[in-house]
């Protein structure tokens, strides 16, 4: 448990969203299952990122860095298209989203909100990963005891 305290909350929400993500990804395949429709979100491993960040594993740290980074220039890109080709579309963002119509501007508005969060989302959480104090932590786990 003494490791458990020096992880700090910023880090442990960052593995808990990531955690939630990766879970509501697999509600999302599940569900999509039964209705009968084959489709595997790959989001899922999300919830990996965010053990292994408990476990302050170097490895999923890197990799979650490079999937928030990612996450969060498709959001800016949604937030940007949004308007030009908001009618029709199906908006599932790291395994949250509907399959609706975004014809009224209303939804448009809506929409373009949802992704602004999710782009400053992501930017916190990356930026979280690659602050010289969390990387030392997962860097100080990887030395040998002597």
């Amino acid at each position: 448990m003494e490791e458990e305290n020096a992880i700090p909350t910023r880090l442990k929400v960052v593995a808990w969203i990531l955690i939630v993500l990766g879970a509501l990804a697999g509600v999302q395949t599940v569900l999509g299952f039964v209705a009968g429709n084959v489709h595997i979100n790959l989001v899922i491993v999300a919830i990996f990122f965010g053990i292994g960040i408990l476990r302050l594993e170097n490895w999923w740290r890197k990799i979650a860095v490079a999937l928030c980074v990612v996450s969060m220039f498709a959001a800016a890109v949604s937030f940007v298209l949004l308007p030009l080709i908001g009618t029709d579309l199906d908006v599932v963002l790291f395994g949250i989203g509907s399959r609706s119509t975004f014809s009224s501007p209303g939804m448009v508005a809506l929409g373009m909100g949802v992704a602004a969060i999710f782009t400053v989302l992501f930017f916190w959480m990356t930026q979280t990963l690659r602050e010289k104090e969390i990387v030392s932590l997962f860097e100080d786990k990887q030395k040998p005891e002597q």
